[in-house]
């Protein structure tokens, strides 16, 4: 899984849970899911910085694979070349 790597710049990334297919924090919906970090790897350039945060990447092995369902889905890569707009199709 990608996320940002300032988000365990104060954690332990062995106690942090990752929740997919969630809309409302309050309460419990039936498409979500729930794992644990098997491993958090921080990609090597990265420098925590108060102004920017260049490389801001970490790669995420779940202990347990989400499922894809109607809430949970991957998200598309970008594709070489390719210049984004900022509009949706």
């Amino acid at each position: 899984m990608l996320t940002a790597a300032h988000c365990f710049k104060s954690t332990d990334k062995e106690n942090v849970v990752f929740v997919a297919g969630k809309i409302n924090l309050k309460r419990a919906e039936p498409g979500e899911a729930l794992s644990l970090a098997k491993s958090v790897t921080i990609y090597p350039k990265y420098r925590d910085k108060p102004d920017v945060n260049l490389y801001d990447l970490a790669i995420v092995k779940l202990k347990v694979p989400f499922c894809f369902n109607n809430f949970i889905q991957p998200i598309p890569m970008a594709v070489p070349g390719v210049i984004p707009t900022g509009n949706i199709e």
